[in-house]
């Protein structure tokens, strides 16, 4: 409920399509809507689809504000932007950096479009139903998740950053791939603290999550050890046979999409399937473009800022200082929350949750080297701290209490104390950053 009224907050204050590519995201979750499963090209532009003229035209309406920090919203914009209706018309409108999801995943916000149009509500009630459903969906999510198993305080601050309360509030694609990574990490701790039998309906559930995750948000892939343990630790053979399908489906579909994308956004200078085997072929070459990227002070320095708060379309940074006071917080939380004693018991647990964390890592920065950097390249391009947050996550509860206590409030209200003012005050300040960026 705390994180629902938070980012409410948040999302009263931001504009329609201001988190990254979300003009992308709504393009394919529409297509979705309407049965469009693949991607096409049409009369040499990128991949996309035919979408409602008059959702074309409401995203037209806020199409001057990404990446022009000085521009600014008013009534007059606000009020033309709201008379535009669903026109039964369609364009043609690319959306390439989406075409490598399996678009399942936008269900909810397909929903909430669908809704919109088919009840006659206008374009701008139409958004807003979908941001509004999507929201309250992400909260049951998460909800449903620290039922399961109670939450690592870590965990909870990361939720509370500005970048996440920002995607949170938004009709991207972050949200709702992040409360579906908790409840997947929640249903393998809950399998896994009673080890006699074999909680079907939870296992299936996290296969279910997981292939959906996984075909959309490549980088999750890697969860499926939490899911490989919990079947092997059973001998239960059918389970893993269908862990295996599904894996199979997801590399499938990332085979399809590699060879049927047309993107234009980046020129490689060579195919993707080509940079693959180069890498592949050369490992070396490999390690050196990691190596000059994650040694290059200024990079770090973007994967800082954009892990904490960068939002906007990146173009709306906080003041260095409030930074630095951010990252502080997180890290006394982080300290007093891992208590070192503990670390030694359900340590193959443990291991396994960062042996994923880091397959997830490796993956962020793969799968951008092979479709979004310039080939040869000098250092990975295009990879920004939020999409550390779910490794993150997965790490917050590997090093903090697996298993804690029912009465934590009583037992560490010095830790709760901490997250409630960190959450309170890191809204506080990202709504006044919102404020002064969009209408001040």
């Amino acid at each position: 409920m705390w994180l629902f009224s938070l980012s409410i907050l948040i999302a009263i204050v931001v504009p329609p399509f201001q988190s990254p590519d979300e003009f992308d995201h709504l393009t394919r979750a529409y297509l979705f809507s309407k049965g469009q499963i693949v991607l096409i090209a049409s009369d040499g532009k990128a991949s996309g689809g035919f979408i409602d003229t008059g959702l074309a035209r409401y995203m037209d309406a806020y199409s001057n504000l990404p990446f022009q920090p000085a521009q600014k919203l008013n009534s007059e914009n606000i009020a033309l932007a709201k008379q535009i209706t669903w026109t039964g018309l369609t364009e043609f409108r690319s959306a390439p950096g989406m075409a490598y999801y399996f678009p399942a995943i936008y269900l909810i916000h397909g929903l909430g479009l669908r809704a919109g149009e088919t009840i006659g509500l206008s374009v701008a009630d139409s958004y807003y139903l979908t941001r509004i459903i999507l929201l309250i969906t992400i909260c049951i999510i998460i909800f449903y998740a620290f039922c399961l198993v109670p939450s690592s305080y870590l965990t909870v601050a990361l939720l509370l950053m500005p970048m996440s309360l920002f995607q949170f509030a938004s009709a991207s694609l972050d949200g709702i791939a992040t409360a579906l990574s908790i409840l997947l990490i929640s249903i393998y701790l809950k399998c896994r603290q009673d080890r006699s039998t074999f909680n079907t309906k939870l296992l299936v559930l996290g296969l279910l999550i997981w292939t959906l995750l996984a075909a959309s948000r490549l980088q999750t892939f890697p969860m499926a050890l939490l899911l490989l343990a919990e079947g092997w630790a059973h001998r239960r053979y059918k389970y893993l046979l269908m862990l295996m399908i599904s894996a199979l489906g997801i590399i499938g579909w990332q085979l399809l999409t590699l060879s049927t994308t047309v993107d234009g956004r980046v020129a490689l200078g060579a195919t993707s399937q080509q940079i693959i085997y180069y890498y592949v072929t050369q490992p070396d070459e490999l390690f050196a473009v990691f190596w000059r990227t994650l040694t290059n002070i200024d990079v770090l320095k973007g994967y800082f800022s954009s892990f904490i708060g960068l939002l906007g379309w990146l173009d709306t940074p906080f003041p260095g200082s409030e930074y630095k006071y951010m990252f502080f917080a997180l890290l006394t939380i982080a300290v007093i929350s891992v208590n070192a004693s503990e670390l030694k018991k359900y340590w193959p647990t443990r291991l396994l949750m960062l042996s994923s964390a880091a397959g997830m890592l490796f993956i962020v920065f793969f799968s951008v080297l092979v479709t979004w950097t310039p080939h040869p390249a000098a250092v990975i391009e295009g990879v920004v701290g939020r999409y550390f947050l779910i490794p993150g996550i997965l790490i917050a509860y590997a090093l903090t209490a697996i298993y804690p206590a029912q009465s934590t409030f009583k037992q560490n209200g010095c830790i709760w104390l901490s997250v409630w003012l960190f959450g309170t005050v890191t809204t506080a300040i990202t709504l006044n950053l919102l404020l002064y960026r969009y209408f001040l």
